[in-house]
């Protein structure tokens, strides 16, 4: 649905399909402990934005995620989810993917009171050796390709460790943002 919702059509069923393949799943079970001491809250997570495809997030039910709004003013939200709730965040692949069509959101874990958070969060990523790029749908004269295609598993994830990658707020333009120069002409 995603993908379809950026311009990939059943005549690209072939770049879908080859993206799916190219899909792993990984499931990462967390536990927040709880601060205690009432209204007190303690940071249970940094502020970040996942680097896989899609984040797939359940909880006990202790809220604590909270995303950014307002695309950078410094405000923060804290979905409140019922039990039976899940929590979708897209990632940078699937920004590089969608040529930059879909936001990928800057979030948190926020920790207070006296029971502790429990979750379970999955992971859709590219395999080893996946080439993450462009779909072709999404790049034309008017839109031309924002992201270099890169290797998500031996590029991406070891150049985010590297201190001038992890100092950026948005780690994808930093490693893969496609640059382009200007020139003025002279008068």
């Amino acid at each position: 649905m995603v993908l379809e919702s950026v311009g990939a059509t059943a005549s690209s069923a072939g770049a879908v399909e080859a993206q799916a393949a190219a899909t792993a799943f990984k499931l990462r079970l967390s536990e927040y402990a709880a601060p205690g001491g009432g209204e007190d809250a303690r940071l249970g997570l940094p502020a970040h934005r996942d680097t896989s495809f899609l984040a797939v997030v359940t909880q006990n039910g202790v809220d604590g995620v909270e995303v950014e709004f307002g695309r950078g003013d410094g405000g923060w939200a804290r979905p409140t989810l019922s039990p039976s709730s899940f929590l979708v965040f897209s990632g940078d692949t699937l920004k590089a993917l969608t040529n930059g069509q879909v936001y990928n959101p800057l979030h948190r874990v926020v920790v207070s009171g006296d029971e502790a958070r429990y979750s379970a969060i999955l992971f859709s990523l590219p395999v080893d050796g996946a080439a993450v790029r462009p779909l072709d749908e999404t790049v034309d004269g008017d839109h031309p390709a924002m992201y270099r295609p890169f290797d998500y598993v031996f590029c991406y994830l070891p150049e985010n460790m590297t201190p001038e990658v992890m100092k950026h707020a948005h780690k994808l333009e930093a490693f893969a943002a496609v640059r382009t120069t200007t020139t003025a002409s002279a008068p």
